[in-house]
Order: C-alpha cells, then structure tokens, then sequence
C-alpha cells in the first residue's frame, strides 16, 4: 500500500492555488456588475455567473489547466457577493516598487 501524504489543507472542500493572482483579480471585476455572483467548482473548473435582471448575464469559466493546484471535493455552488471577492483576492497582489514610485507619500529607497 502506498504512503500517501497528509493534505496541508486539511479537509477543504475547495483548494485552488494560481501562479498571478492578478489575472484572476482582473477577470473577476469584469464581471463585477452585480452586488452577488454564484460560484460553482467542480472537476471541471470554476464557474462565476452574475446576472442583472433576467436580461444580462456574464460568466467566468476557468478550468483546472489554468491553476497551479485545483482540487474539490463533490460539486461546490454557492453565492457570494463580488465586491467582497474582488477585494479579498486584491489582498493577495504584490506590487513591486519601482525608485521612483511613492506609495502613500513614502519614496521606495532601491
């Protein structure tokens, strides 16, 4: 019988690790049009649907390919609210500084 390792995760239903949060970041304040969005993971990838009335509806698909790590247990749907997302995920980005860069009236110092 083969060892296998124990998950750092521990029993998460939903693991997804990308290499540029960025991208991810961007797609989904394009989709940002609506206070909620339903977010769906399964094998197949994971989906963001916002729809505004009955008449518009955006959908973010990303499959598996394009995570560095993805792993789900069953199928996941559920609501969230988009602005929320956006911002924890912003949380996440690393802006590198440039010399001559200010940030919040602070001079980077290369």
């Amino acid at each position: 019988m083969a060892d296998v390792e124990p998950s750092p995760y521990g029993d998460c239903k939903f693991v997804a690790r990308v290499e540029h949060i960025k991208t991810l970041t961007q797609a989904i304040k394009a989709i940002c049009f609506n206070d909620y969005g339903m977010l769906q993971v399964s094998e197949d990838g994971l989906r963001i649907t916002v729809e505004q009335g009955k008449s518009i509806q955006a959908t973010l698909f990303m499959p598996p390919g394009a995570f560095m790590e993805f792993r789900v247990q069953d199928f996941q749907c559920f609501g969230v609210k988009m602005n929320v997302l956006s911002e924890c995920l912003s949380l996440f980005r690393i802006r590198r500084l440039q010399p001559a860069d200010d940030v919040q009236g602070i001079r980077a110092i290369p």
